[in-house]
């Protein structure tokens, strides 16, 4: 049999011809007219494209990957993917233990919590398509990422919910006669007949999801609280109507399967409404960030594209008012650029030729070409992302007590129930499952957490991840940026003007006019004298600027553009200009950035900003924190922060920047402020939307009180159920009690839930 001309795999019976040659698929007779294009069929092994075309799959002889480089680690892709449809955690524990099972497949991690599945494949054992339809064919949907996140889930699930209402309201308005056992002579088989006709609809449309769940756990044998309710609600409805058949009107249970069927959705309604969606994280994140920049294909000539086509030695022009794509070193031009976004500091700073810049800092004025000295993957920006990314997926929802619990559980009713049959038959073994009908297990954790996060909102904050619940109650350490999170950002004249004559005023005014920098701004609001225009002036970016006057020559800004000029300044710690007349120091003007309103009394808090130390010192001891650090880029602040979590805290981060959003996700919880970035917003687990921080340790209290109400919840579920399953095996409860009981059970979680929490213990 011959083999292929590219990649060398035997031809099958019907091979594709072109030119002589033959090919075992279209991926291989694309690869051959490129490379024959290019004049580059020597060692063909050796050429970057098919180099390319192996690892993407679409070469189809995976012996050639295996030869590719002798000690040489195959290539892991990653792809994470929205799973919708998931019933409960073992969902995703099935999801993922099926994919770890596939060959290809080194890591497969699914989250319930947030619908998020992260797979690591070979791409020459296990196609990213394989993988999306292996997913598939087990019942739920998945979908890429890079894919616009869908929907799919909520909205059926309350549709269904609906119907499922409806059909139970009319099912117990023809059960309710027959339990009173009043005669129902001439319309008793009538009211039986409509009690099931409403009932096999409930167990067939509305019940599909749990009996999806129960089909995929017999296939895997991971068995979850499905499995009580698919066997309760199949032997009322079974035992019903074989009653109905015999003539025995007043067994009849399917009133029963309906309240169990419609408890169990109204729980899982509200997990679905509650849980904390990271995908749509990671879609903003990646959207916040520059996509495009404009490359330098020719001197003077730029081509607006895709940031992944800008590389390292590649020319790239940043115009007013755009972000910067990605770090490098300015070679032309100059400007002011805002970098509070990514390092704290507050002030913009002057950039000239030589100079460097970092993506993702705003462009205030001028113009800048800059030579990149990074690609998109290596940049400052693109570090964070993947940092971000790394600990969104660590930020998953904790396997609650019931989950836990479940387990162990549903084995041991279902000995019971068996030992009940044996013991009373049928019927005192439908008892034992209606009284372990999880319901009130499932409605306790949804229905307390769904207060909560109401009250949470009546607060100004929304909560975008449950987990943070329970987090805060457990006493956290918060740790502040400065810069726009405890400070308003707007810079004031804390002192130096009132050591200056009003003609000296008048000359600042008319000279900080012609500044391009935001610091001259308060000078102009604050000065009230009219300005003295200058006869002539020039700004130096990044130094100062100097006018000539009818009564010489002034200069304003910094030491070293005073230094420069032979002037002595003496050095201070706050954020400072010069004022200077022919070589004479007169005035030093000290500004500052005044503290937000509310600013929260909390005894263990502290501030990690890029700001200086001074500074950041200064602004903890005025709020009363326990300390301040200054000087911390990104990634020094994301380390303190877990540094601290290592010590055994509950860190609580709360910030505003871009800079801040890797501390935001290695901290246990993260806070944003309403004036905060997109993407700050976007990986925070809680979003301030008032703006004031005085809410916090309300926040705290009303969260220990959640989970106090959560607990409560928790304890009748399980003693209802510890203390009515004895009864139910030796026959002290009826069918018809054991439903009562079932439902005062889930009846007092929903009262208890639904009260206010209250208000003066907080």
């Amino acid at each position: 049999m011959s083999s292929c001309t590219l990649c060398e795999l035997p031809i099958p019976k019907n091979p594709i011809q072109e030119e002589g040659n033959r090919f075992c698929c279209t991926g291989c007779l694309t690869v051959y007219k490129i490379l024959s294009a290019q004049s580059a069929l020597e060692n063909v092994r050796a050429q970057p494209l098919f180099q390319e075309a192996l690892k993407g799959g679409i070469l189809s002889n995976p012996a050639l990957y295996e030869e590719k480089a002798d000690g040489e680690a195959r290539e892991k892709k990653g792809l994470p993917l929205e799973v919708t449809g998931m019933w409960c955690p073992s969902c995703a524990e099935v999801i993922g233990l099926l994919l770890r099972r596939k060959k290809g497949i080194y890591l497969a991690k699914v989250d319930y919590a947030t619908d998020l599945a992260i797979v690591e494949y070979d791409p020459q054992k296990m196609g990213r398509e394989e993988i999306i339809e292996a997913i598939c064919r087990l019942g739920y949907r998945a979908f890429p990422l890079s894919e616009k996140a869908r929907n799919e889930t909520f909205r059926p699930l309350w549709i269904r919910f609906g119907i499922t209402t409806f059909l139970t309201a009319n099912l117990m308005m023809f059960a309710y006669p027959l339990y009173g056992r009043q005669s129902t002579e001439g319309y008793g088989l009538a009211l039986g007949a409509f009690s099931m006709a409403f009932a096999l609809p409930l167990l067939t449309y509305s019940a599909y999801p749990i009996w999806k769940r129960f089909w995929l756990s017999l296939k895997t044998g991971l068995f979850g609280m499905e499995t009580l309710i698919i066997l309760g609600m199949s032997t009322a409805f079974f035992t019903s109507v074989a009653s109905f058949f015999r003539g025995d009107l007043h067994h009849l249970y399917f009133d029963t399967m309906a309240m169990l069927i419609t408890l169990v959705l109204l729980g899982k309604n509200l997990e679905q409404k509650a849980k904390f969606s990271a995908k749509e994280t990671l879609f903003r994140i990646t959207r916040s960030l520059p996509q495009k920049g404009y490359k330098e294909i020719a001197p003077e000539t730029y081509s607006w594209v895709p940031l992944k086509e800008i590389g390292k030695g590649d020319r790239f022009l940043s115009k007013p008012g755009e972000k910067i794509v990605l770090d490098g070193v300015v070679e032309q031009g100059e400007g002011w650029v805002e970098e509070a976004v990514m390092t704290g500091e507050p002030l913009p700073k002057g950039k000239r030729h030589g100079e460097k810049v970092v993506g993702g800092s705003l462009l205030k004025s001028g113009y800048l070409l800059i030579r990149a000295e990074t690609d998109v993957d290596t940049s400052l920006v693109g570090k964070l992302t993947h940092l971000i990314e790394k600990d969104l997926e660590g930020k998953k929802g904790a396997a609650r007590l019931v989950d836990r619990i479940i387990p162990y559980f549903v084995p041991g009713v279902l000995m019971l129930a068996i030992l009940a049959f044996f013991l009373g038959g049928i019927l005192r073994s439908l008892s034992v499952l209606l009284i372990s009908c999880p319901c009130a297990l499932g409605l306790a954790a949804p229905l307390a957490e769904a207060r909560i996060l109401h009250q949470f909102a009546m607060l100004g904050a929304l909560v975008r991840n449950r987990k943070s619940l329970s987090l805060l109650a457990k006493n956290p350490f918060f740790v502040f940026d400065k810069t726009g999170t405890l400070t308003t950002g707007k810079f004031r004249v804390k002192e130096g003007l009132e050591t200056l004559a009003s003609t000296q005023k008048s000359i600042l005014k008319g000279l900080s006019s012609y500044s391009s920098h935001p610091i001259c701004a308060p000078l102009l609001e604050e000065i009230e004298e009219s300005p003295t225009m200058p006869l002539s002036v020039q700004e130096i970016v990044g130094r100062g600027i100097e006018g000539r006057f009818v009564e010489g020559e002034f200069l304003l800004g910094s030491a070293r553009f005073l230094q420069e000029r032979g002037i002595e300044v003496p050095p201070t710690t706050s954020s400072t200009l010069y004022f200077a007349h022919e070589g004479e120091l007169l005035a030093i003007l000290i500004l500052e950035d005044s503290l937000r309103e509310n600013i929260p009394q909390l005894k263990d808090a502290a501030i990690l900003s890029g700001d200086t130390p001074e500074c950041v010192g200064k602004t903890a001891a005025a709020c009363g924190f326990l300390w301040g650090k200054g000087g911390c880029d990104p990634l020094q602040k994301r380390e303190e922060i877990l540094e601290m979590k290592k010590q055994g805290r509950v860190v609580v981060m709360v910030g505003d920047g871009m800079n801040d959003a890797p501390s935001l996700t290695a901290a246990d919880i993260g806070i944003s402020v309403s004036s905060a970035t997109d993407m700050a917003i976007e990986v925070s687990d809680i979003l301030l939307t008032a703006d004031s921080l005085g809410v916090l340790p309300e926040l705290v209290l009303l969260a220990k009180e959640g989970q106090r109400r959560l607990k409560q919840n928790l304890f009748w579920a399980f003693f209802y159920n510890l203390l009515a399953l004895p009864l139910a095996l030796f026959g002290y409860l009826s069918p018809l009690i054991a439903l009562v009981a079932m439902l005062l059970s889930s009846t007092f979680v929903l009262l208890n839930s639904s009260r206010c929490l209250s208000q003066h213990r907080l």
